[in-house]
């Protein structure tokens, strides 16, 4: 027998101890609540398990692993409550800006009913501003063109003459998800269009030379900026110029000038000098630019310098931000209405310094391009040039050529004095030649590697001067910096030097893509952190397999310095301007893995094809600004559950049932504008996003916004059939924590149940609240009934009277409830006694018993209550009794009355 106990003993103990509960909490880029290959797990999210009783049997937070699952919880038994919450402040998490992912329905929202052996209990991070849109969205390219020549000429060229700088396109919409149409070999190559699937939003007389490109989501509008190029003209804003374009309807002979920050005071070139930006007749710029080479001098060394550099806005499509390359100062633009912006005034706009990093001297000047709003900061790089502010090339080494990166917080617009990125280790590229096949070099310092060099203001056309322009994040919150050859938008092929001489030489832009891990909440820049100086990214002209013999690195590092990141349930991915993405001679961009830097696919578009020795042409040089990708607001959804609340504390307890089939309304205003029925699991969702409806899962909602007040009702409750017999819980009783997730928010409003969503419960686009659940409890429908006599007792003193009292005897009887009861007289509580039988109270008022005074004036309401529920009882009124030397009946010593509910 001991053998066969202790066997059961052990078998007890191994159940008990492998009861575990365990999941995963990822982000989730595409909305449809399942975790993907792209979509990263989550570190920091804080996971507690409640038992049946309501004490907390578990708690943990989510791991920094990588691998699923990465959270157990161990300890629980029966049923469980599973809460999940995201902590105020963690490593790239806080409640303020991530929500519960959409389609709830799916992986079950932040509150969830499991056993205490369950696996697979997830939840889905959402951070609106990643939402890559459903996984049938298809995202578009703006780009942006370069062209050399002048845009503006006094005398207006023909208007389709594609000839003329002012004719040809300077931003442009094409397809992402395209087939890569790269031919495998060099007579295809040379034969194969590449033009389709590009159409232009602007042309160059209405924009000039840009940069800066930012994407409002909210408006639907394409803001572009100035840049100063050599051998390219300004637009009709000049320098300062911030433009405004409607992708839907594009018009390519509209005004699309919004704000001229030169116009307003806030000066993006000299007044005078050498950084006096000149028109771009001084500057002898051509109106048809192929055959006419210029010279251009002055805008050398103004590259850089001068104009404006990088441009960004704010996730709630409020502020424009961009860099004023002349005073090397954050601009922030106040849009003022993010869904119609207006043109600011010079009231409305306010700058940031940015701390100089280049202590040093022989870190020359500090030169800022790069802006990134990510995650409520704004992110801003530069690099130290390595040249003063006198020209002079002061940097006596590769590693006086420092990139940095400031983190602002833009919730305290505050001006950080130190750097989240300074890295100043000799990094390198790998130089474009189109003769020369390298095999990979790990670090990228030497056979084939090339030292990027100080800026300078000598004339050169290979010399490769670092700008860090573009900023990007991937789906890790890993840094991706886009380096961009200063030189490349120096030079063009078949123009002069800078001494009005024909050189008739080729030039070439260099470029590269730098990852940075985020290591512990940090930028790593150490060998196992971060890709610094490894060749991570294929970042290689694919037509040079070709031509080269089928060297995968031949025409190395040609990226041109622009970033965007698109996400997808399984896409990681960066895309990036690049020299000869397809054919040689061309500009477009290439597409990478950001897992493993695998280059995907590429494409032209459009291909300077010029002899540089018979004609002018940008040629080989850098011949495009920024690119953004096309992104959809997040949708919102909520929701959440209806639950039979058996105990009646309008707390959601682990075991509780519920309730399928409760109708819920939305109502805006008044109005119904959707209606769901409870599932299976009494859940119930309201989403202004795209999907298959069903009856619990309500979309395209488009009445639901941000920012608005709502109402949740369950109309008539008292006649829908699934809520029959049933009162609403009491609301708001959740306590400490995150009572929201775990009580009921319904309260009566006439013959309806309601909860009101508040602005503040839905604040954006992507503030998916999960927390609206209604508690209901059975009606009572036990009742009490009983009989009672009462018997004078003259106290021992029959000439007296003053003192008699009265024994009470009551047999009470419990229909449809507990089986037993409990008499209750003013303070008295009886003793509970099965349903039928007895109760005799002695009223002496004394040792805890009640005074009953038969006096003939005194009455006593008596109680009789189910001892189980306190809403189960009956009542009357007993007395007056008469005194007993009053009593002329004898029965009146023992009188027996019914009492009724």
């Amino acid at each position: 027998m001991k053998k066969y106990y202790f066997l059961g003993v052990l078998v007890f103990i191994s159940y008990f101890l492998s009861a575990q509960i365990s999941g995963t909490v990822f982000r989730d880029f595409n909305g449809n609540g399942t975790k993907e290959s792209a979509e990263p797990l989550v570190a920091g999210v804080v996971v507690k398990a409640y038992d049946v009783s309501g004490a907390q049997c578990g708690t943990t937070q989510t791991s920094t692993s990588a691998v699923a699952p990465n959270y157990t919880i161990n300890g629980c038994s029966g049923q469980v409550r599973i809460e999940f919450e995201i902590p105020a402040s963690a490593c790239q998490l806080s409640n303020s800006i991530d929500y519960s992912g959409l389609s709830g329905s799916a992986y079950g929202s932040s509150v969830q009913f499991v056993g205490a052996n369950s696996s697979n209990v997830n939840f889905a991070v959402h951070y609106p501003s990643e939402y890559g849109g459903s996984s049938t969205f298809e995202p578009a390219i703006y780009s942006i063109l370069l062209n050399s020549g002048d845009p503006i000429p006094t005398t207006p060229p023909p208007p389709n003459d594609p000839s003329y700088t002012a004719n040809k396109p300077t931003v442009t919409i094409s397809n992402y998800l395209f087939d890569d149409p790269r031919p495998s070999n060099n007579t295809e190559f040379y034969s194969f269009d590449f033009s389709g699937g590009l159409d232009t939003l602007a042309k160059a007389s209405q924009t000039g030379t840009l940069w800066g490109n930012a994407y409002s989501k909210q408006a639907n509008r394409i803001f572009v900026s100035a840049m100063i190029r050599r051998h390219c003209g300004m637009g009709p804003l000049g320098p300062g110029g911030i433009y405004m374009i409607n992708p839907a309807s594009p018009d390519l002979n509209a005004n699309l000038a919004f704000a001229n920050l030169d116009a307003l005071g806030f000066s993006t070139h000299a007044a005078s000098g050498a950084y006096n930006i000149k028109s771009n007749t001084t500057r002898a710029l051509p109106a048809q630019p192929n055959f006419t080479p210029t010279t251009d001098a002055d805008a050398y060394d103004q590259v850089g310098k001068t104009s404006l550099g990088d441009m960004d806005i704010s996730e709630n499509g409020r502020y424009l931000f961009v860099i004023n390359l002349f005073d090397r100062k954050i601009y922030r633009l106040d849009l003022q209405d993010p869904a119609n912006p207006q043109i600011p005034t010079a009231a409305q706009i306010s700058s940031y310094n940015i701390t100089n990093p280049c202590s040093s001297s022989t870190d020359g000047e500090f030169r800022p391009f790069a802006l990134k709003v990510y995650r409520g900061k704004l992110y801003v790089g530069l690099v130290c040039s390595g040249q003063d502010a006198s020209n002079n090339e002061v940097a006596t080494s590769s590693t006086d050529i420092s990139l940095t990166v400031y983190e602002y917080d833009l919730g305290i617009n505050n001006i950080p004095s130190a750097p989240v990125l300074f890295y100043s280790q000799d990094f390198s590229y790998r130089e474009t030649d189109d003769l020369q096949n390298y095999a990979i070099p790990a670090p990228m310092t030497g056979n084939g590697g090339a030292k990027w060099r100080s800026w300078m203001n000598e004339f050169t056309t290979y010399e490769n001067e670092p700008m860090l322009t573009d900023i990007e994040f991937d789906n890790s919150g890993d840094l991706l910096l886009g380096i961009s050859d200063r030189n490349g938008y120096q030079t063009g092929g078949g123009n002069n030097d800078l001494n009005g001489n024909a050189p008739n030489t080729k030039v070439y832009a260099n470029g590269d893509i730098i990852k940075v891990i985020k290591a512990n909440c940090n930028f790593s820049t150490t060998a196992s952190g971060s890709y610094l100086n490894n060749d991570f990214y294929q970042d290689q002209a694919r037509w040079g397999q070709v031509i080269c013999g089928g060297a995968v690195y031949c025409h190395s590092e040609t990226v041109l310095g622009a970033l965007a990141a698109y996400r997808q349930g399984d896409k990681d991915e960066v895309v990036t301007t690049a020299l000869n993405p397809a054919r040689d001679v061309s500009n477009g961009y290439l597409i990478f893995n950001n897992l493993n830097g695998d280059q995907l696919r590429g494409n032209e578009l459009f291909r300077d094809d010029c002899n540089p020795n018979a004609s002018a042409c940008l040629w080989k040089s850098a011949a495009m600004g920024d690119i953004e990708l096309l992104g959809l607001e997040s949708p919102i959804e909520i929701g959440n559950r209806v639950w039979n609340d058996t105990d009646n504390d309008g707390i959601q307890d682990p075991g509780e049932a519920a309730i399928t089939g409760v109708t819920v309304q939305l109502v805006k205003t008044g109005s119904v504008i959707a209606t769901a029925q409870t599932d299976a699991n009494g859940n119930y969702y309201f989403s202004s996003g795209t999907g298959i409806n069903t009856a619990s899962v309500i979309y395209g909602i488009i009445q639901l916004m941000p920012n608005m007040a709502y109402t949740l009702r369950i109309p008539s409750y008292n006649t829908q059939t699934a809520l029959l017999n049933m009162n609403p819980t009491t609301a708001n009783t959740g306590g400490a924590g995150q009572p929201d997730v775990r009580d009921s928010d319904g309260a009566v409003s006439g013959s309806n149940v309601e909860a009101s969503i508040l602005t503040t419960d839905i604040p954006i686009n992507g503030a998916n609240n999960h927390t609206f659940d209604f508690g209901f409890a059975m009606v009572n429908i036990c009742s009490t009934s009983g009989i009672y006599t009462t018997q004078c007792n003259d106290n021992g003193t029959p000439a007296n009277s003053t003192d008699d009292w009265f024994t009470l005897t009551v047999t009470g009887t419990v229909t449809d409830g507990s089986g037993t009861y409990v008499v209750k007289i003013g303070a008295y509580t009886s003793p509970g006694t099965p349903s039928g039988m007895p109760i005799s109270i002695t009223g002496n008022g004394q040792g805890g018993n009640p005074l009953l005074q038969a006096n003939g004036s005194s009455t006593y309401t008596i109680r009789i209550e189910d001892s189980s529920d306190s809403t189960c009882f009956s009542s009357i009124s007993v007395g007056p009794v008469l005194a007993c030397s009053n009593c002329t009946d004898p029965n009146c010593f023992n009188v027996t009355k019914q009492i009724i509910r």
